[in-house]
């Protein structure tokens, strides 16, 4: 597990639980986030938004973990995130390595997990369209004055309340919440609401260094042509470095979706 600190200014429309300080109480939020790192795995980052108070602050807070997140020229240069899940996920208590995604892709945490105070949105659920979440996410490196500042969406997504997903512990209170009290009482797994950022090829880049490579070949086609004098070799030549290209393209590509 991964805990991820942010220091902005205050809230708060959330319930109760609460942490004093020496000039107000701030109520413990943490953001759940999973992101693919490669090898089959997720990680699970909680980030504390409990002094967090707008749209631009919360986006700010999940890019910079996100990219922190993303290790390896692959991963930092050839993908950019794709689309957006609001999952139910799991944690091994005792490993703590990697997040394994159950249910998706609208999970929102259940009514009574709102009425215990365990979790918190604005309720009936509203899912922030994937589109409009990576639109904040990228808007979110420009640090635009103002752009954002509204709560408009901060409070819509699903917050865990007081303790981490890891650190809860929740006891049975009737019958009728079994089906929670199963998941958060598992000895040996914590489960969670949260949201999964879903990685793809970065198109644009791709096509670039595919250009690129092609300049490369008419290059190598050029020179071989002033140098034997004729065209049959030098396109000849041209024409299997394109196919070669062609064909490591589409490796790559493959490559990525695997990543």
């Amino acid at each position: 597990m991964h805990v991820s600190q942010g220091v902005v200014v205050s809230p708060i429309h959330a319930p109760k639980e609460t942490r004093s300080t020496s000039q107000e109480t701030l109520t413990l939020r943490w953001f759940e986030l999973c992101v693919d790192v490669g090898d089959y795995t997720t990680d699970h980052y909680e980030i504390d938004i409990s002094q967090v108070s707008s749209d631009a602050e919360l986006f700010r807070l999940i890019r910079e973990r996100y990219k922190s997140a993303k290790r390896g020229f692959a991963r930092q240069w050839l993908l950019k995130p794709r689309d957006v899940h609001f999952v139910l996920f799991s944690m091994s208590r005792r490993y703590q390595c990697t997040a394994g995604i159950h249910e998706k892709p609208d999970e929102f945490p259940p009514k009574v997990e709102l009425d215990h105070q365990r979790y918190h949105y604005l309720h009936p659920k509203l899912r922030m369209p994937a589109k409009i979440f990576l639109h904040y996410l990228n808007r979110a490196k420009y640090k635009v004055w103002g752009e954002h500042s509204e709560d408009l969406w901060l409070q819509r997504l699903p917050k865990k309340l007081s303790e981490t997903v890891l650190a809860e512990v929740v006891q049975s209170q009737n019958n009728s919440e079994q089906n929670i009290v199963d998941l958060n009482s598992d000895p040996d797994l914590a489960f969670g609401w949260g949201i999964h950022i879903i990685d793809g090829a970065d198109h644009a880049v791709l096509a670039f260094i595919f250009g690129c490579a092609v300049a490369l070949s008419l290059s190598i086609s050029l020179l071989i042509l002033g140098l034997a004098k004729t065209q049959e070799q030098a396109f000849g030549v041209g024409s299997y470095l394109v196919a070669m290209i062609a064909c490591f393209t589409v490796a790559v590509y493959a490559w990525f979706q695997d990543l």
